[in-house]
């Protein structure tokens, strides 16, 4: 689409022994940010109609507007990031 190079990473199976751990797929997230990337992010599932507790549709696209940590009141940092619907509804 814009003709810039692109890359693939599949991370279905983040956390576990044969994937990419939380921290590294984050830093993957970031440093594209860093140097402006077009990136998007999909969900896997039978049907983009069926929704999680935060709104994220099972078999859908995503695209990536940023990531970023925030620090709850215990002190614990949880990895963010602020996806856009490009349906625009949820």
């Amino acid at each position: 689409m814009t003709g810039a190079p692109t890359f693939t990473y599949s991370i279905s199976d983040v956390g576990t022994s044969s994937g990419y751990s939380i921290s590294e797929t984050f830093d993957l997230i970031a440093a594209g940010e860093s140097v402006d990337y077009i990136m998007g992010a999909s969900t896997a599932g039978a049907s983009d109609s069926v929704f999680n507790d935060c709104g994220i549709a099972a078999g859908h696209a995503y695209s990536i507007i940023t990531s970023f940590e925030m620090t709850d009141s215990s002190s614990t940092v949880h990895k963010m990031l602020l996806l856009r619907n490009p349906w625009g509804v949820t």
